[in-house]
């Protein structure tokens, strides 16, 4: 897939709010979320199946902490799209592209959601990704100027605390112009 020339912009189907709409409500939770959808945009949110075959939310990297790592295996659900989550630091192989672009193809995961870091997610590090043909997000931005230079450097969406905050701010800059 090669990578694409228009840049995406702050809008309803590009700010993703983040585990709902969780500056106004608790995180993971179902007020978050409605609230989220009722103001127009996606949510985030971890989401496993038990043993039993029942749906939850979930925020930990693994059931360590609360059961001692007990039942940590769960199967991929194949209709949706899976994105490895990572925070590239200084020192760590993934902050080069084409250590990503081999832990994606090696997970066989649709792409990545990095947290954004502007010292290492540029311009050139998105293209690299994309033009392996994998999806660019990135997380977790609350103010606009990042969120305008992510999206400006090829992420395709942007999670954030305050998808609606972000989204006024942004039409009422462009209605000054």
């Amino acid at each position: 897939a090669a990578f694409c020339a228009m840049a995406a912009e702050p809008a309803f189907d590009t700010l993703i709010s983040h585990r709902g709409e969780s500056v106004d409500a608790p995180e993971n939770t179902l007020p978050a979320f409605k609230t989220a959808v009722g103001r127009g945009f996606g949510f985030e949110c971890d989401v496993y199946l038990s043993k039993d075959g029942r749906v939850f939310t979930f925020h930990d990297r693994d059931l360590e902490r609360t059961t001692g790592g007990a039942n940590t295996k769960k199967e991929q659900m194949p209709e949706y799209k899976t994105f490895w989550l990572v925070n590239p630091k200084e020192r760590s192989p993934f902050v080069a592209a084409e250590c990503i672009v081999a832990k994606l193809k090696e997970l066989g995961v649709d792409g990545v959601d990095c947290r954004y870091d502007p010292k290492f997610a540029t311009a050139e590090y998105i293209k690299a990704i994309r033009d392996a043909g994998f999806e660019f997000h990135v997380w977790t931005v609350d103010d606009l100027p990042s969120a305008k230079e992510a999206f400006k450097r090829g992420a395709l969406t942007v999670t954030t605390n305050c998808a609606k905050k972000l989204l006024d701010a942004y039409v009422r800059e462009n209605n000054r112009r």
